[in-house]
């Protein structure tokens, strides 16, 4: 199985539920993920990190690994997807916005995506679940990714 992680993941479990320092095995696991290449995030999920300096991007810089350049495909179903639900990256936002991305890159590689969004009641703000969901891709959040693996700690 492979996983496909947004931002809003990382950053959860990063800064405030597995801290490195508390969870080391955790990450260590982790990362053997991302050495098998199960584990993967877009590269738009680094800009997103890149906006606030501290040991959580430096961690990413250094897994090089984990982020996937945007390819054709992902290219298209980026298309597909906004064309579908534009409201989960709206345009002229200001910022950078990895959904989009996280889901393409589930749906070329068939992977699971790991968010900490949950679904939205208005169909004009989709998030990440959303789409998954009418997109047929597995979507579940960091708690369930550590028990479907069998991580016990």
């Amino acid at each position: 199985m492979s996983f496909s992680l947004d931002t809003s993941s990382l950053i959860w479990a990063w800064r405030f539920a597995y801290p490195r320092a508390n969870f080391p095995t955790l990450w260590q696991r982790f990362e053997e993920l991302i050495q098998t290449g199960e584990m993967r995030a877009s590269t738009m999920v680094l800009a997103e990190l890149e906006r606030i300096e501290d040991e959580l991007l430096e961690w990413a810089h250094a897994r090089g690994a984990l982020f996937i350049e945007l390819d054709r495909p992902q290219q298209e179903s980026v298309r597909g997807v906004l064309a579908d639900f534009p409201g989960l990256a709206p345009a002229g936002e200001d910022r950078i916005n990895a959904d989009p991305f996280v889901i393409a890159l589930a749906i070329r590689d068939g992977s699971t995506v790991i968010s900490q969004e949950r679904r939205s009641g208005n169909p004009a703000t989709p998030k990440i679940p959303n789409v998954c969901a009418a997109r047929d891709v597995e979507c579940m959040n960091f708690v369930e990714f550590i028990a479907r693996q069998g991580w016990v700690f």
